[in-house]
């Protein structure tokens, strides 16, 4: 199973952390998934060591995955808890009411955002300031005209929103929760559909058709567009 924290609100009215934990519903060799879980849209965070936000009103539930960093988070009842890189926290829309988020260590925080309902959030007022990074790096695979599978590194563009740097929402029609066994060596294989596939424990090497090999390490990401040809192969 899955661990995930869930800020809520308790029998008692007061917001509050819960462990909880998502299955895995079946074995899908060479891996083991947990069912799809419904999601609107994805987006990618950074911060900056020491920010902290304002209170949080009127946010949708969304689940948010640390990529890097430490970010702390204190509910409105005064609960509190640090999330590292492969922490998993649900933030319900009624339990994240008055909640703040800090970066408290020494380096920025990243993070991937999914949001699982509505209202979408606001969207960049404005461009990120000078020294913040550019965007958030991900590695992309594409099949080539050839049909041979291609790969590259590039960025999705951060704009600032209330003093974070954050991407453009990407939609989802769902996700899922993936454990690959450490000796994994998964064939030529395609991208069963366009997707992000974000690593939160261990990394994964990926060779295209070219014979590049590219890694991707814990808090990567990676978006897989290769759909047709002849695909790619995942240690």
């Amino acid at each position: 199973a899955v661990d995930v924290t869930r800020a809520q609100v308790g029998e008692d009215g007061r917001t509050e952390f819960e462990d909880c934990s998502q299955p895995y519903g079946r074995d899908s060799s060479p891996f083991n998934i947990t069912e799809r879980l419904t999601a609107e849209a994805i987006r990618f965070g950074w911060v900056s060591a020491g920010f902290t936000s304002a209170p949080e009103n009127d946010t949708p539930d969304r689940l948010i995955v640390v990529l890097e960093g430490s970010l702390d988070v204190a509910l409105a009842s005064g609960a509190r808890r640090q999330f590292g890189l492969g922490d998993l926290l649900l933030m319900t829309a009624a339990g994240a009411g008055g909640a703040v988020r800090r970066a408290p260590g020494s380096g920025p925080v990243h993070w991937a955002e999914l949001r699982l309902s509505n209202p979408a959030p606001a969207t960049a007022d404005g461009p990120v300031p000078a020294g913040d990074p550019a965007g958030a790096p991900f590695l992309r695979t594409w099949t080539g005209e050839d049909g041979r599978s291609r790969t590259k590194s590039d960025l999705l563009p951060y704009g600032q929103v209330a003093g974070e740097c954050l991407t453009a929402e990407i939609p989802l029609v769902g996700f899922q929760y993936v454990l690959a066994p450490a000796s994994l060596n998964y064939d030529w294989h395609r991208a069963p559909q366009r997707q992000f596939v974000l690593f939160i424990t261990g990394g994964a090497e990926i060779e295209n058709g070219l014979g590049e090999r590219h890694t991707v390490l814990p808090g990567g990401i990676y978006l897989g567009e290769d759909e047709t040809g002849q695909g790619h192969i995942t240690r």
